[in-house]
């Protein structure tokens, strides 16, 4: 864990999604915790409240021969119950237990007999948790088709991009930052079949599920959505790798028993100075490589598409970069000013304002929305912004208001499938720009104008 927690630490991917106002870091938390009660009530060693409900009956001796603390596991269900309210795939946790489950009663039938793997835990959770989840599946109406359309879910914004292929997400955990990690992990897991190390088996498991389904089952494909389950990723690789280092750790311990021999090195040669000498040989790497001074610089440096950070962050603009750019406008906008972005929210935030939204990604949102202004606009759903379609309503808008103020992140103002280009070149070639402490993120622009000058520029 602790070695895992190191990596975690200094894992610029990480860093770079703590400073981005998303629900994502948020998830993890809440995901992590529920694996972690769940697994802690389940398979508990030493179990403290046990079932007493029904007394002193078979029953009740059989169901607490299982060793679970049952405290735990409603404390999982509770944090669960969160996590799925941050986000729907929570809900494939659910099927990462019960293949947990089924697996872990073909080894108890293998391993102790069929007698014995029939009276367990694995066999009884599994039978309740499959008809529980079945019958809430057929039973609420509309559950079934909104599961079958999580799997479709294809947003407006993605497929502009294009698709991804579907072994894309193996890519994300073996690139060239990540690939160390890779091998570790792939060493972690072959211990966990070699040493029968259950909790590693119930990691893998989790971790392995949802990225099959990711990979193989959705159609969108995109980092974020294996952030909650890349630290178990990393406990298993840490797994493997702290087997190696206890496997080396003898073989140290046997070559500087020799060395006590030697007068002046007899003092230093024990089992505490053994350690710290192994542990520093196997992680001095870790100072020295790309991963660690990344992870240092991130805090430090422009968010966005073209920068490192916005190489770790999906490309995401920081909250500091929209407030500079908001208030640099705060600054100099007027009471009859159009505000135009293209994320609503953000400017919405600072400026209590935003009139116009240009951005082609959330068509789909508007379509669904359908809700048109008195004078004709489409409105998005998030602060009602009327959206431009064309490079003929930003004629019209700047045809019709003396002034205006554009704040547009490069990410998507740069994508011709976002903005048109022809509506990118007007604004480019007709406007001022402004230099503000956002320009490594943002473009801020404006129009001043009496209306007869629009009509002959534009």
């Amino acid at each position: 864990g602790l070695i895992a927690a190191l990596f975690l630490t200094f894992l610029p991917w990480e860093i770079g999604w703590s400073r981005v106002c998303r629900m994502y870091t948020t998830f993890q938390f809440l995901f992590l915790a529920g694996i972690y009660t769940f697994y802690k009530g389940f398979e508990s060693d030493s179990p403290v409240w046990k079932l007493n409900l029904m007394g002193k009956s078979k029953i009740a001796e059989w169901i607490n021969a299982w060793s679970i603390d049952w405290r735990w596991l409603i404390l999982s269900g509770l944090i669960l119950l969160a996590s799925l309210g941050v986000h729907r795939i929570t809900g494939l946790f659910l099927l990462s237990v019960l293949i947990y489950l089924f697996l872990m009663f073909l080894i108890t039938a293998f391993t102790n007999g069929l007698a014995s793997a029939l009276k367990s835990k694995y066999l009884v959770f599994f039978v309740f948790l499959t008809t529980f989840a079945g019958l809430v599946l057929f039973a609420v109406p509309g559950l079934l088709q909104e599961v079958i359309d999580l799997t479709n879910f294809y947003p407006y914004w993605y497929e502009l991009l294009g698709q991804r292929q579907n072994l894309y997400y193996l890519d994300v955990i073996v690139s060239e930052l990540k690939f160390p990690i890779g091998v570790l992990f792939l060493i972690g897991a072959i211990h966990t079949a070699l040493r029968l190390n259950k909790t590693s088996f119930f990691l893998l498991i989790c971790f392995g599920i949802p990225f099959f389904m990711h990979s193989f089952i959705f159609a969108m494909k995109s980092d974020k959505y294996i952030f909650n389950i890349f630290p178990l990723y990393l406990l298993v690789a840490a797994y493997g790798f702290n087997n190696i280092i206890g496997s080396e750790m003898e073989r140290v311990k046997n070559l500087l028993t020799k060395l006590k021999s030697v007068k002046l090195l007899s003092a230093l040669v024990n089992e505490r100075n053994i350690k710290i000498l192994v542990y520093t040989i196997f992680f001095a790497w870790l100072p020295v490589s790309r991963w660690f001074f990344n992870s240092f610089e991130v805090p430090t440096i422009k968010s966005g598409s073209g920068h490192l950070g916005g190489f770790y962050t999906n490309g995401a603009v920081t909250h500091r970069d929209w407030r500079e750019a908001c208030q640099y406008v705060d600054n100099l906008v007027k009471d009859k000013d159009v505000i135009i972005t293209t994320h609503s929210l953000n400017v919405f935030y600072y400026l209590n304002k935003v009139n116009f939204i240009l951005y082609r990604g959330d068509l789909d949102e508007i379509q669904k929305y359908n809700k048109t202004s008195e004078d004709g606009f489409k409105l998005e759903p998030f602060v009602n912004a009327k959206h431009i379609d064309s490079l003929t309503d930003l004629k019209l808008i700047m045809q019709q208001n003396m002034r205006g103020w554009l704040i547009l992140d490069k990410s998507r103002f740069n994508k011709d499938v976002y903005i048109q280009r022809e509506v990118a070149n007007l604004i480019k070639e007709t406007m001022a720009i402004h230099k503000t402490a956002a320009d490594g993120t943002l473009y801020v622009f404006s129009w001043d104008h009496a209306p007869s000058d629009t009509l002959s520029r534009i």
